[in-house]
């Protein structure tokens, strides 16, 4: 049999695509690293000289999908046409329809035998995102639409919210309850950021519309 080499990069994104694979139908805690071996087919050896173990691969999936996201919203924060309020309208537009495309992933991450892939996910979320939304701050700041001293932690802080009490997978709220989550939220941020008085209700109109396609 000839031996197929393949570039360092692609024969580790081809690990993650089949571990991908294999966590969604089989879940992160009944996939071995064998079932890994045996859908790519490749030996323990090659395995181990990318990753350390299970627990690595599924950060890297999971570190992947954030990165893309994280790619998304770069985009926006360049753009040097648009506000800071414009810029957050945008990448909440952008989130939106990311989770729309993503949907079937987002539903897996929120079964309950999936709870290490999901908490390692909103860690991650935070860790990645919160400097590309405190840029936007910044410039909010200097822009006079925002007033902080703490850009980096107010954004840690409404993610971390939203990532949670947001979160359909920890809390059943009906369609008033989260309304009000969300109307607070703006609320939140107008306070923390001393913006003016209704620079965040359009959030109210996206949760509406986010209710309504679902």
């Amino acid at each position: 049999m000839v031996r197929i080499l393949k570039n360092p990069d692609d024969r580790k994104a081809e690990i993650l695509d089949a571990a991908w694979q294999l966590f969604n139908t089989k879940g992160f805690e009944a996939t071995s690293v064998n079932d890994i071996l045996q859908k790519v087919g490749i030996a323990k050896g090659t395995f181990y000289y990318y990753f350390k173990s299970k627990d690595e691969v599924l950060d890297n999936v999971i570190e992947r999908g954030i990165n893309e996201q994280a790619a998304v919203l770069e985009v926006i924060t360049e753009n040097q046409s648009l506000n800071a309020l414009e810029k957050i309208k945008k990448i909440l537009v952008a989130d939106k329809e990311l989770h729309v495309k993503n949907a079937e992933v987002l539903n897996y991450l929120h079964k309950k035998e999936n709870i290490v892939m999901h908490q390692k996910s909103l860690v991650l979320t935070i860790q990645k995102l919160s400097p590309i939304l405190a840029e936007v701050i910044h410039q909010g700041i200097k822009e006079n639409l925002f007033k902080t001293n703490y850009p980096q932690a107010v954004v840690e802080l409404i993610l971390a919210g939203m990532s949670f009490l947001l979160d359909p997978s920890i809390f059943s709220w009906s369609k008033e309850e989260y309304l009000i989550r969300v109307k607070a939220l703006a609320d939140v941020l107008e306070t923390s950021l001393r913006a003016d008085q209704g620079s965040f209700a359009f959030l109210s109109d996206m949760a509406e519309q986010m209710i309504h396609y679902s």
